[in-house]
């Protein structure tokens, strides 16, 4: 499963910049990687081994960074340090990265990588809706 999630973002078995991105701007980047993130980690935090994904983290956010990098012609360690940010979550204070574009008069908006823990949801509560029973009149022997 590990190898099925980070196969997009390597080349060469090294996480690589995504060349699709380069031309977009900083937040719509961030949030394209922000949003298959959460999505990813979402799905699997009822898992009792959601901290697997760590992994598929660190490939996503090096290829997050080197996609940055790539863009403005920087380094790595520059993008990383450019687009740290601290937050504050129910677990406590998380890194991530994270972009925002000021707007007049109105709320400015956010995008983020990251920040979310790699913990099993204990209190989650799994709705599956009830089909019924299937029946059929017809009998074969």
């Amino acid at each position: 499963m590990i190898k099925a999630k980070t196969s997009p973002y390597l080349k060469g078995g090294k996480p690589a910049h995504r060349s699709q991105l380069v031309n977009e701007n900083d937040h719509t980047i961030v949030n394209t990687f922000g949003a298959e993130y959460r999505g990813l980690v979402n799905y699997y935090l009822l898992a009792g081994d959601v901290y697997k994904l760590s992994r598929v983290r660190w490939v996503m956010e090096t290829a997050l960074l080197k996609t940055l990098a790539c863009k403005h012609a920087s380094t790595v360690s520059k993008m990383a340090a450019r687009y740290k940010a601290k937050i504050d979550t129910p677990d406590g204070t998380r890194t991530c990265f994270e972009v925002r574009v000021e707007r007049d008069g109105r709320k400015p908006l956010v995008a983020r990588f990251g920040g979310q823990p790699l913990k099993k949801k204990r209190n989650a509560a799994v709705t599956d809706r009830y089909l019924g029973i299937l029946t059929s009149s017809r009998r074969s022997e």
